[in-house]
């Protein structure tokens, strides 16, 4: 399953949660009214959007979707991939205003991880990887 413009219910100890799968922004078809119409927006949601600068787009249609985003998790920037003193000299089309860490979009809270990887120059200076955990 690819998971691109979908969203799963999990349950668990009488607890509901909907992650939400977004298309990729960049070489993709982003649809978050698409992917979050079939959950009650009473339920619990964590959305998974690899561009963060489709987040932006998310939060304007959460206004009227008034999905129940409780978090929004993305990757793609590496976070700079290359940096010095702080200063990304390199960030991925896709990115938008976002680099690295926690954000908040309206009432939304979002995490942009660093990664672990590279995109087209193979190369990481100034920006340790990462591997983020989170426990739901």
């Amino acid at each position: 399953m690819k998971f691109l413009n979908e969203s799963l219910k999990f349950s668990k100890a009488n607890r509901d949660l909907v992650i939400i799968g977004i298309h990729d922004f960049i070489g993709g078809n982003p649809n978050f009214t698409n992917a979050s119409a079939e959950y009650d927006s009473l339920e619990e949601t964590i959305v998974l959007n690899h561009c963060p600068e489709y987040s932006d787009e998310i939060a304007l249609l959460n206004e009227i979707e008034k999905v129940n985003i409780k978090l929004i998790l993305s990757g793609h920037t590496h976070g700079g991939q290359i940096t010095f003193l702080g200063k990304a000299f390199y960030k991925p089309g896709g990115s938008g205003r976002f680099l690295r860490g926690w954000y908040k979009l309206n009432d939304i809270r979002m995490y942009v991880s660093k990664g672990i990887g590279t995109k087209y120059i193979p190369i990481r200076m100034g920006c340790r990887a990462e591997a983020s955990i989170f426990y739901v």
